[in-house]
């Protein structure tokens, strides 16, 4: 599916990334035995970062029941938490943008629930798609216990999700990607493993974050 909707931005064959796409395949393909895989995509803009992955789910992943998220740093959003985890949490609890927030929350709630974790924990996905939570229970956390808790939940999402099928994640644009979104993406990376899970990160060679 995200091969079908990144057609229309390529019309030919990027050429001489033969050996690259070939590498990137035998990752993922190692990832999706259980080998948990982070790989980083590193250029300057315009050299075809984003081509790259294309051409490489065009080639050799069209068809393979993998569930795609994909998420993207926008510079104007540079100050808004989770910006670059918020497509890829629509995608993760099948919700739309357009979708009202009654809808939104039986959807989480659902999801939560086929992945056997707590209905109650929709609390901490609420707030990141711009619904208010009145919980009492959640009111009373402090800022870092909220983030402490919605980090984990969004693991444990991971790691049930990936128990159905391989999960592949591309994060474009990391460059400005906020702080909360690079704290996510690192404890990520950081505590899961052994899972059939491929992390794309993909950014300019002035990707900084203190």
């Amino acid at each position: 599916a995200l091969a079908s909707r990144e057609k229309r931005k390529f019309s030919s064959k990027l050429i001489g990334r033969e050996e690259e796409i070939i590498l990137l395949n035998k990752y993922i393909k190692q990832s999706m035995s259980g080998q948990t895989k982070v790989i980083g995509i590193v250029g300057e803009a315009g050299i075809g970062k984003s081509r790259l992955t294309y051409d490489l789910f065009a080639e050799y992943l069209l068809g393979e029941d993998i569930l795609f998220l994909k998420g993207r740093a926008i510079f104007h959003e540079q100050t808004r938490p989770y910006s670059t985890f918020i497509d890829i949490i629509y995608t993760l609890f099948g919700v739309s943008p357009t979708d009202g927030a009654n809808t939104v929350k039986e959807k989480i709630k659902n999801r939560l629930d086929d992945m056997k974790l707590p209905t109650d924990n929709a609390c901490f996905i609420l707030p990141l798609l711009g619904i208010e939570v009145n919980d009492d229970f959640y009111r009373v956390l402090s800022t870092e216990e909220k983030k402490k808790r919605t980090f984990e939940l969004i693991k444990s999402c991971l790691v049930a999700q990936a128990q159905q099928k391989p999960i592949l994640i591309i994060c474009e644009d990391l460059q400005w990607t906020d702080r909360t979104s690079y704290e996510l993406l690192t404890y990520l990376i950081e505590s899961i493993n052994n899972i059939p899970l491929t992390i794309f990160c993909i950014y300019r060679p002035n990707f900084k974050h203190d």
